[in-house]
């Protein structure tokens, strides 16, 4: 199996050489992820809005993912898709994709209701979901045994890979949202600090949106990884 530094210089070397196309495809979330990230709710309606932001969030945070997995895919095979094809293709799979997350979210609250390791159980055979269902074009209970099949006698070092790019990034990306956090808070009078904050909060969710291509693009190599031997 492809090691974790070979992975990620991959990933990033198609990252960085295709940036157009990636940033294009993650737009609609960073300005989602923008809007909800600035735009003050109070307390007296948090309660009203906080159930249709969740899941506008998921749909279009699933709506991204298979994007950005159908990009990858055209890469990885030297035969990248014109962008009117990805955007259709995700838009074709985004109902069937949201039905295997709900079974990802039940799978993974059964896991944590049991203690924490099923939920990592499970969350590493499902981590080819995205993968399956729009490259493979599969839904529901087959997709599931698919991802399942392809992590099969590799759990261990796919754990590790998932683990390590997965955490790593979020850790990189938290470190310099709160450094940015506290350089503002330190350079402005007190009065600023409201609009620091919200500068701060704006550039964290654009990281994070614009970080979403490491991970997304590590399981998609990681599946076409271990489909060779299993197809």
């Amino acid at each position: 199996m492809i090691s974790l530094s070979s992975l990620l210089k991959k990933v990033l070397t198609l990252y960085s050489a295709h940036f157009k196309t990636m940033f294009i495809t993650l737009t609609l979330l960073i300005i989602w992820n923008v809007t909800t990230s600035v735009i003050p709710v109070s307390y007296a309606n948090m309660f009203q809005v906080i159930g249709p932001v969740i899941l506008v969030s998921i749909v279009i945070a699933a709506y991204t993912e298979l994007a950005l997995v159908k990009t990858f895919s055209g890469l990885l095979e030297d035969t990248p898709h014109p962008l009117p094809v990805i955007f259709t293709q995700a838009l074709r799979r985004l109902p069937s994709f949201l039905l295997l997350l709900l079974g990802w979210f039940l799978s993974i609250v059964i896991g944590l209701i049991f203690l924490i390791i099923p939920a990592i159980i499970f969350g590493t055979w499902l981590m080819f979901l995205s993968s399956v269902c729009i490259i493979e074009g599969q839904g529901g209970l087959p997709a599931f045994k698919r991802s399942k099949m392809l992590v099969g006698g590799s759990f261990f070092p796919l754990l590790w890979r998932g683990a390590a790019i997965g955490i790593g990034t979020f850790l990189i990306v938290s470190a310099a949202t709160e450094g940015l956090g506290a350089i503002l808070g330190s350079i402005g009078p007190e009065h600023t600090l409201k609009y620091f904050q919200t500068a701060t909060n704006a550039f964290g969710a654009i990281l994070s949106a614009l970080s979403l291509p490491i991970i997304t693009g590590s399981i998609v190599t990681l599946y076409y990884e271990m489909r060779k031997p299993k197809s």
